[in-house]
């Protein structure tokens, strides 16, 4: 067993990051600058698409996707059922009504006949989630969202660098958000970026990140004209700085190689547990490059004599930090107390929540760490084993 303890997650920071961003601070230089809009057009670069725009948050950039399609009060928006947290509660600060849709068992991503099922005369918009970083069925999702004049945010947080049939995720969806947190691909001082192929969005983007005006962050370059801006609506202050800025750069420099690392301990790790009863290996579509952002195993809870959450306990008690990456938005009691929800019928959801566990799996970790999980696991398994 491990000595040490091996956490979840690590960000992928090294030295001459931190002491560019250090340096950078130090001169005056945290707001925004005219660095937000390099990086901002070498990130859209990467990920094929005209416009990125860069804000101060995850939550950040998906509240604004939802305002500049213009989600509001009365308005449902459908989301996924397995799901993180904040989802739900971005449709909610925008007054609208979050409801929950029943994922594929495969991709544990939205099932496009229970979305359709789902829509109603107020449904306005569908936010599809790409779990772990693969995405879902794309084609069949847009195809739902056309034929009801749905609009489609897709949330990209896990699939940086991903592709569907070939094409890169973040390029497929009229807008697409992507995540930037320690636990991500890139940390990027906890930021975030919408992207979109759509000249008018990411109009409405800008001014409402730069505070109502369309000059964003003019008065902060080094040749700024003079000031004040006009604005023409109202805005908030969303505004990535020069800092963050700097170190997406430096990290979207290393992206490819990270990707690479965490493809290489998801091989191995699918090698190692392939042929382990009781336990359910992540699927990957033939047609889609997964990112490994996160590695999602499926306990057969049947196969074995312990839960979901006894098994957790105990790889932690071996000191690696395994993790449930995911909540039921429909049996969090907020939602359950405001929105009336009755648990509706989610079966593949509710299964795949109570059987799933994500290890850890990033660039950092040693070979040896690597085997270490490996070990764990296959000594959990034999230890249960029916």
């Amino acid at each position: 067993m491990r000595h040490d303890y091996l956490t979840f997650a690590k960000p992928e920071i090294e030295d001459n990051e931190i002491l560019a961003v250090l340096s950078l601070i130090g001169a005056g230089g945290s707001a925004r600058s005219a660095r937000v809009s390099q990086f901002e057009t070498m990130f859209a670069a990467i990920i094929g698409v005209r416009h990125a725009v860069a804000v101060n948050s995850p939550t950040a950039a998906l509240y604004l996707a939802l305002s500049v399609i213009g989600i509001g009060p009365g308005d449902e928006v459908l989301v996924p059922a397995l799901s993180s947290p904040d989802i739900a509660a971005v449709v909610h600060y925008t007054g609208a009504t979050p409801l929950p849709v029943d994922c594929e068992m495969s991709t544990l991503s939205l099932d496009p006949a229970r979305l359709e099922q789902a829509i109603t005369p107020r449904t306005k918009a569908i936010i599809a989630l790409d779990i772990a970083g693969q995405a879902g069925d794309l084609d069949a999702i847009n195809a739902v969202a056309a034929r009801h004049h749905l609009a489609l945010v897709q949330d990209a947080g896990h699939a940086l660098l991903a592709t569907y049939q070939g094409r890169r995720i973040g390029s497929i969806s009229p807008l697409t958000i992507f995540r930037f947190y320690n636990a991500k691909t890139l940390t990027v001082c906890e930021s975030g970026v919408v992207v979109t192929n759509d000249a008018e969005y990411a109009r409405r983007l800008r001014r409402a990140v730069g505070q109502g005006s369309d000059d964003t962050g003019r008065r902060y370059y080094a040749n700024a004209e003079s000031w004040p801006r006009d604005s023409a609506s109202t805005g908030r202050r969303y505004d990535l700085t020069t800092a963050a800025a700097m170190m997406g750069e430096m990290q979207l420099c290393k992206a490819a190689s990270i990707q690479t690392r965490r493809s290489q301990i998801a091989a191995r790790y699918s090698a190692a547990f392939a042929h382990y009863p009781g336990l359910g290996i992540p699927y990957q579509a033939a047609d889609r490059d997964h990112s490994w952002q996160l590695y999602i195993l499926q306990l057969e809870i049947d196969q074995l004599s312990c839960t979901r959450d006894q098994f957790l306990r105990e790889l932690k008690a071996r000191n690696i930090g395994a993790n449930v990456p995911f909540i039921l938005l429909h049996r969090q009691p907020y939602y359950m107390q405001n929105y009336s929800y009755t648990l509706p019928d989610l079966p593949m959801a509710e299964r795949a929540h109570a059987r799933m566990l994500a290890l850890p799996i990033y660039p950092s970790m040693s070979d040896n760490d690597v085997e270490d999980v490996i070990e764990a696991v296959g000594d959990l398994v034999a230890k249960h084993r029916r």
